[in-house]
């Protein structure tokens, strides 16, 4: 009998964390405490933790299989246990399944602790509640209920939404932003959230487990909420998401009932992170209702239902659906102009703020049409044109063939006959998604395993596994598709039994959808930071395709029969073979080739001459981590701007910027720079303290070398060139700043008002209330652009647009956009006070926040500009009332 054991029940990422900080805690030091981690097959975990723990602690680590549904399993593993930790729950099953789990298996895990004579801490959740209607929050109010009564000293802990490197929130939204062109939320996106990292709240259950007698009679019988130290919407979580992965999407707010539905249907599939993509509803459903209204009103029917349908959706929209565009916006936060409000204002907006909007600026949008320019993405293109045109030529052609061939069909049940074509493609998202998993972790566990002590032409060759675990499955595979295809015309047109032509509609969905997924996937593979340029070349290309396909099928059809149509459908899928050997073959070719230049950039400064990873983070052998950022040609001098930048900054304050190693430009034109490589996370608290200190005195100290004002390169804020140069003054230097964003905004020649503003701001404002010594900037300071890095805890800042100027300016749209807790302002001001006059500060924070917004107006257009305008307008009445 072990004299101090723990059974953690679960082995969810909670259980794990809880695992490795009950054995890793110096608490455990010299102990004999057993840590046993207990579940129905908890062998595999034994395996995961082995990797975490620390290897003296593995000796008091054990594993015990138990179910809690069966309470003969529970006696053994819980005997003599000091503490049960009760963690097992679900989040999706049958209402028998929550019943079972959240209520009755509580139930039994606290009956059988009390017998064992040990302490029990069971989880629950916030909002538990018996009288719920939601089978998860509902059980998991029965299961306290349940627990204090066969426990009554049990200690009941529910936590908000966990968060920490395997929780399932978080990196499925991630995996979603990877994905899916929006990201969406519900109602609004305002429902509240007090997310809480696992670590803490391993922490926290590791000190319950101490034998603290004081601990213990405090917790006793008690019912404790945790979360973390800030409550967020679900808006802001979803940003959130979208920072940290480093992709920009438009978050769009979805209607609650539109969730609901969704609900019903997904929550009677296998848990998947699609079930069904807006792609493959339309075409499997739409002729479902088209064909029962033909069936029941007549074909011109279907017409009047989508005029009105159309008609209906328009008139909710004008008369209740708010703008959601964040180019508009922003979080809801900036009033829209009229023309982008509802007639009838029913849903909640965001209250708007006068001090600041707490969106965040959108970033401009790549160029898509570049990724044309790599021969390996344009052979991949053509293998989804070519699997999506052949779909589509038979989708648009299922109802007048079927019709034809089996005149004893309605047009209902013609409509229901593409349901197995959409079945098919439920499935083969699905299923090849799995084995796309699959052979890529092959293809990860060769590379990793054998990669060690090889030459680099040895590990770039054995890369070429990437297009092979992508691809290899898909030449058999296309083999059966254009099979399917070329015979499924001649069972339309010999007229056989109606089960054949559907059975080839499920496996055309089938490969169709694996095909294209496949490479699709490769694609954002090769181009993991441009998912969303990707998606757009695929669609246009495969659209265009599809469009030329659908065209000519009725007319082949009719000259040359329904067999032999489909023969040249058949045919035209054949094409792809070839095209996926050739990618194949040439593809790590141009892959490698890409990174070459990098390599060679690498090679002058860092001895190693080995290094592995994916742009933009590149590791060598020596254990040095790099980030490498490229450009297209057209981004010469903004990569040069940036690259000055980091250098001035590094000269003014060492190590608040990722250090620059080299820039430059390759062979083929495209810039490129090398820096350290900093795991950057959310700026905390006290992180985002010290670095207002650090911005105070030390990188707002740094002066000009010749005393002037400006750069000596030019810069971009966004994709806005500011041509800099040197000036005498602060007055010349800005005045000739913001005078390039009226000249831009005058360019669009819609911005006349705006413009005439901004001119009486640069004529009659600057010129009273600047007057000041020229310090190093970081010219692009909003919370996006700074961070901490996790390695060493300190602040860091990047992506920089620098120019020497007034140190106010920089904490101008620090201010609009938010992200900067109180603080960083109050440590910037303790260290480096107002300027004078300082009667002038709230003055000088409008005018360089209208900097800002008038650089989004010429960026993004829209609401933008009327905060521009509302700001400069009250810096204008204030010089004409002579308050500065």
């Amino acid at each position: 009998m072990a004299p101090n054991k723990i059974v953690v029940c679960g082995a969810g990422f909670i259980g794990k964390q809880i695992v490795r900080n009950l054995l890793s805690s110096p608490a455990n030091k010299g102990t004999k405490r057993i840590v046993q981690l207990s579940s129905r097959n908890p062998t595999p975990l034994l395996q995961v933790l082995e990797k975490s723990v620390p290897k003296p602690c593995l000796s008091q680590l054990r594993v015990e299989p138990l179910d809690i549904t069966d309470p003969s399993t529970l006696a053994p593993a819980f005997e003599g246990a000091h503490t049960v930790i009760s963690l097992v729950g679900i989040l999706h099953g049958r209402p028998s399944d929550f019943d079972k789990i959240q209520w009755r298996g509580a139930e039994n895990v606290a009956t059988t602790a009390k017998q064992a004579g040990a302490r029990l801490i069971h989880f629950s959740a916030i909002g538990a509640n018996p009288n719920s209607d939601i089978a998860y929050w509902k059980t998991k109010g029965l299961g306290e209920s349940a627990v204090l009564a066969a426990h009554p000293e049990a200690t009941i802990i529910r936590p908000s939404l966990v968060f920490g490197p395997e929780d399932d929130f978080f990196n499925r939204f991630a995996k979603l932003a990877r994905f899916l062109p929006v990201l969406p939320v519900f109602g609004g996106g305002n429902a509240k959230f007090q997310p809480v990292y696992v670590g803490d709240l391993a922490d926290t259950v590791e000190a319950m487990c101490r034998g603290d007698h004081e601990i213990e009679r405090a917790i006793s019988g008690k019912i404790m909420e945790a979360g973390g130290p800030r409550v967020f919407t679900y808006l802001e979580l979803m940003e959130a998401v979208l920072k940290y992965t480093h992709r920009y999407r438009p978050i769009v707010s979805v209607p609650f009932w539109m969730g609901v539905l969704s609900g019903m249907f997904s929550e009677r599939l296998p848990v998947n992170l699609f079930t069904i993509t807006k792609d493959q509803v339309g075409p499997v459903i739409g002729p479902v209702i088209g064909g029962a209204i033909a069936d029941s009103l007549g074909w011109r029917a279907i017409f009047w239902f989508l005029m009105i349908a159309s008609a209906l959706c328009a008139i909710t929209m004008i008369l209740l659906v708010p703008e959601t565009l964040r180019s508009i916006v922003g979080n809801g936060s900036i009033r829209a102009s009229s023309i982008y409000r509802p007639l009838l204002p029913f849903i909640p907006k965001v209250k708007p703020s006068r001090k600041r909007d707490a969106g965040t600026p959108m970033r401009p949008l790549q160029n898509p049409l570049r990724l044309f320019t790599n021969v390996d993405i344009l052979i991949l293109l053509g293998i989804t044109a070519i699997v999506n045109s052949v779909m589509y030529g038979i989708i648009t052609t299922i109802s007048t063939t079927f019709e034809a061939a089996y005149p004893f069909l309605t047009e209902t049940t013609i409509g229901l006959c593409f349901l197995a074509y959409g079945g098919g493609m439920m499935i083969g998202s699905v299923a090849h998604g799995k084995v796309l998993d699959r052979e890529f972790q092959k293809f990860k566990r060769k590379l990793v395993g054998e990669g060690e002590g090889i030459s680099r032409a040895e590990l770039a060759r054995r890369n070429i596994a990437l297009e092979k675990a992508r691809l290899r499955s898909l030449p058999i595979l296309m083999l059966i598709f254009a099979g399917a295809v070329g015979g499924y015309g001649w069972t339309l047109q010999r007229k056989v039994s109606l089960a054949v032509p559907l059975v080839l509609h499920a496996i055309h969905g089938y490969i169709a959808m694996a095909s294209m997924n496949s490479a699709s996937t490769l694609m954002i593979d090769l181009f993991p930071e441009q998912s969303s340029s990707v998606t757009a070349c695929n669609n246009l290309v495969r659209c265009t395709l599809a469009a030329v396909v659908v065209s000519v099928m009725q007319p082949l059809i009719n000259s040359i029969g329904l067999g032999w149509t489909y023969i040249i459908l058949g045919f035209l899928s054949l094409l792809t073979i070839p095209l996926i050997f050739l990618d194949i073959l040439v593809g790590p070719r141009y892959r490698l080739a890409r990174q070459q230049g990098v390599d060679d950039s690498l090679d002058k400064f860092d001895p190693s001459k080995e290094y592995s990873g994916r742009l933009p983070n590149i590791t060598s052998a020596s254990g040095r981590s790099y980030f490498v950022k490229t450009g297209g040609v057209d981004e010469q001098e903004q990569f040069t701007g940036e690259a000055e930048s980091l250098k001035a900054i590094e000269a003014a304050a060492p190590g608040l910027a990722p250090r620059l190693y080299t820039h430059g430009i390759f062979e083929d034109g495209k810039p490129y720079f090398i820096s350290e490589y900093k795991n950057i996370g959310a700026l905390p608290t006290s992180t985002a303290r010290e670095l207002g200190k650090r911005l105070a005195t030390e990188l707002h100290r740094g002066t000009s070398p010749n005393g002037k004002f400006g750069f000596e390169v030019p810069t971009f804020c966004g994709p806005t060139r500011f041509e800099n140069g040197w000036y005498d003054t602060w007055e010349e230097c800005y005045s000739a700043m913001y005078g390039t964003l009226i000249a831009r905004l005058r360019e669009k020649g819609r911005y006349g008002r705006l413009c005439e503003i901004g001119d009486a701001v640069i004529e009659r404002v600057i010129p009273k209330l600047l007057d000041i010594q020229p310090v190093i900037l970081h010219g692009d300071l909003w919370s996006g652009n700074a961070g901490v890095d996790q390695e060493t805890g300190k602040p860091v800042i990047f992506d920089p647009a620098s120019f020497y100027g007034h140190n106010e300016s920089d904490l101008g749209i620090a201010r609009m956009f938010g992200g900067f807790p109180s603080s960083f302002f109050e440590a910037y001001q303790e260290h480096n006070p107002k300027s004078e006059p300082q009667n002038q500060y709230s003055y000088r924070c409008e005018l360089y926040e209208s900097f800002h917004y008038l650089n989004h107006t010429v960026i993004f257009g829209g609401s933008y500009a009327m905060q521009a305008e509302k700001k400069m307008t009250l810096l204008v009445q204030a010089e004409s009332a002579g308050q500065f």
